[in-house]
């Protein structure tokens, strides 16, 4: 009797062991080549594929685009950007892609998408609009698409292969987060500098329903509960002003704990117009 119980529990071990391989293979299978679909839409969005090399591969985001600061104080004329993405020839693929974002040296270079209809949409649907795993990177409606709020949220995935919006994990370095402080996002009318002033995990709060930022009290508060962070691991970058004056950029991402998230947030420091 024992004997056979003990064989129907090595039975039972076996099988269970037999679907977590399953389980665990799939998912391998499933993160090994996400992110891949976007390499075409990099391939047709490039007007100019000098411009988007040259943003890539600069150390200083800046350095790619002639710019002008978005400072009210600034009286100097507006640039001109480079041609960086084609909108129309990306929008034939990717219907509700509304901008593009690029992060030197980590493999963040996508479009933003937006639904017009479901928020959740490109949490399973790429740009493309396939059901894939890794989503998209996209923002909510509670932003507006031309990145004029206050405070802008930008979601993506955190991929096991590096892809999509894992590369935010490298600002956890504090020479990593030193030497790349700046990143690009491009629309059909612009291009913005985004200078990084703080990368960190933080609880899984939704800020854009737990803030009022157009309330420039509880925004004031927000951006001084930034500066405060003293925990081990945040990297704040303390000669960066930022004031309820500024528009800031938050990238989030996954943590593998679903009671934090990965921060790193900027401030839009200037303009190009196209």
């Amino acid at each position: 009797m024992k004997k056979h119980f003990r064989q129907m529990i090595s039975i039972i071990l076996i099988a269970l062991a037999a679907l977590c391989a399953v389980v665990g293979i799939r998912g391998y299978l499933k993160e090994k080549d996400a992110g891949k679909t976007y390499e075409d839409l990099q391939r047709i969005a490039s007007a100019d594929s000098g411009a988007t090399e040259t943003v890539s591969g600069t150390s200083s985001a800046s350095e790619a685009v002639s710019t002008v600061s978005v400072s009210a104080e600034s009286a100097e004329p507006a640039a001109t950007a480079s041609a960086g993405i084609d909108f129309t020839e990306l929008q034939k693929t990717a219907p509700d892609a509304y901008a593009w974002i690029r992060i030197p040296d980590t493999e963040i270079d996508y479009p933003i998408c937006q639904s017009p209809t479901d928020n959740e949409y490109y949490l399973t649907h790429t740009a493309q609009l396939e059901d894939r795993f890794e989503g998209a990177i996209f923002t909510e409606d509670y932003n507006s698409r031309d990145f004029t709020d206050p405070v802008t949220v930008i979601y993506g995935h955190n991929m096991k292969n590096g892809s999509m919006f894992a590369g935010l994990h490298k600002f956890s370095d504090r020479d990593f987060f030193d030497r790349h402080p700046e990143f690009t996002i491009e629309t059909e009318d612009s291009v913005l500098t985004c200078r990084i002033f703080a990368a960190y995990t933080a609880d899984n709060r939704h800020l854009l329903k737990t803030y009022d930022f157009s309330d420039r009290d509880v925004y004031a508060a927000y951006l001084q509960s930034i500066f405060q962070i003293k925990e081990m691991g945040a990297n704040i970058e303390d000669t960066v002003e930022v004031t309820p004056d500024d528009r800031i950029v938050v990238l989030s991402t996954c943590t593998g704990d679903h009671s934090t998230r990965y921060l790193v947030q900027a401030k839009i420091t200037a303009e190009a117009k196209k």
